[in-house]
């Protein structure tokens, strides 16, 4: 790995692999994805192709977040808390994880004591979480929403959303489009498998992954196993679950909670999402990963206060 600037942000450096890296060789000869040629390098030694558009995006207007208020939910250490404060942006950071916000409270105090005042950190499930006043702008980036495990999960979190938008604001998020492929590969063998080096010990360590898919609930129960690759002491294995939400549920999901869709993108690249039933068909030579949707209230629907105690659902203006 080596620190460089990334492609089309040069403004950004991290540390990323190269040809020299040597990270295909390390996969295990038999790790390929089913129907394709070879194994896949590891998707964390690569930039996220989505995030650095999204940061082109951005670093090309500043006028979109400068002098805004912004919700992250889900923001976890800060992953985009911190650059919108350091961009004037005034940020109200939401996790439920009191570790993660502890980790984003020590970066704050890291920042330049202007940019540090515009953030405030709230711990909240996104479920019922209590902010104060309104914001411009809410993101939920990096598939936050899949971590809302039923229909009414995601509904309530849209209800306390509508609760916080000023007038004209936005709700942006963005969750993967299911592949069916992947959801549905053996749950008893191990893939992805990696060998690297444990940046703390030095240990030689490998990297795999497998999942149980609940058809019917739409969870996918992952697990991620960290192990010597001596064979020498234990396994650590971590574990998560997330929903996958095919586009035409959440397209309803939308609807029910309130609001309109006004653009649905593939990724975070800008290209409209063009959908053969749930099926996205390849984007400049590429098949999207994931939905990027921007919603807004819908003015024909009025919800309440009482709607939004009682975690009733919104009704249509005649």
């Amino acid at each position: 790995m080596r620190l460089a600037p990334v492609t089309s942000v040069p403004e950004i450096r991290l540390y990323l692999a190269h040809p020299a890296s040597g990270l295909r060789r390390l996969l295990e000869p038999d790790d390929g994805d089913e129907g394709r040629a070879e194994p896949q390098p590891p998707y964390w030694a690569y930039v996220w192709a989505g995030g650095a558009a999204l940061a082109r995006h951005i670093l090309d207007r500043p006028s979109i977040v400068a002098g805004k208020r912004v919700l992250d939910l889900g923001a976890g250490s800060g992953r985009l808390a911190i650059p919108l404060a350091r961009d004037g942006v005034e940020v109200v950071a939401v996790d439920r994880a009191p570790a993660m916000l502890e980790r984003l409270r020590e970066r704050v105090t890291r920042l330049p004591k202007a940019a540090a005042r515009r953030v405030s950190v709230v711990e909240g499930d996104l479920r019922n979480f209590q902010i104060t006043g309104k914001v411009d702008l809410v993101v939920a980036a990096f598939n936050t929403l899949e971590h809302l495990y039923t229909d009414d999960d995601v509904l309530a979190c849209f209800r306390r959303v509508r609760a916080c938008l000023e007038p004209g604001a936005a709700f942006a998020f963005d969750v993967q489009i299911p592949d069916l492929i992947w959801l549905e590969r053996d749950p008893n063998k191990r893939w992805a498998r990696t060998r690297y080096t444990d940046p703390h010990t030095r240990r030689a360590m490998i990297y795999s992954t497998n999942h149980d898919w609940d058809v019917e609930a739409r969870i996918s129960y992952i697990r991620l196993f960290y192990e010597p690759a001596d064979g020498k002491g234990a396994t650590k294995i971590v574990k998560l679950a997330q929903r996958k939400y095919f586009p035409s549920h959440l397209a309803a999901l939308v609807t029910r909670a309130g609001f309109r869709m006004i653009a649905r993108y593939a990724d975070w690249g800008w290209q409209p999402l063009v959908l053969i039933g749930d099926d996205a068909p390849p984007v400049d030579g590429r098949v999207p990963e994931s939905q990027v949707l921007v919603v807004i209230p819908d003015e024909k629907i009025t919800i309440s206060d009482e709607d939004l105690a009682r975690g009733r659902s919104p009704t249509r203006k005649k």
